[in-house]
């Protein structure tokens, strides 16, 4: 992770928020399975990042609306 976000420090790049979800499992001795979903809706600037600690600054993108055909 350190490597990508001095990347994305050097290069200016923008940083998404994943989610990390746990799911219900019925099956005690396995680890919960997870499910992971990105915030496409939110973009973010690295601010900081000393090699151990990092803030971002997320910002809330304005939603374009989506085109749609009047195919069916």
């Amino acid at each position: 992770m350190g490597q990508h976000l001095g990347l994305a420090r050097d290069g200016s790049l923008p940083v998404r928020m994943i989610v990390t979800v746990p799911r219900e499992s019925k099956d005690k001795p396995n680890p919960k399975p997870r499910s992971f979903h990105v915030r496409p809706d939110l973009v973010g600037k690295l601010v900081s990042f000393d090699g151990d600690h990092f803030v971002v600054d997320f910002v809330r993108r304005e939603e374009v609306p989506v085109a749609r055909s009047g195919r069916k």
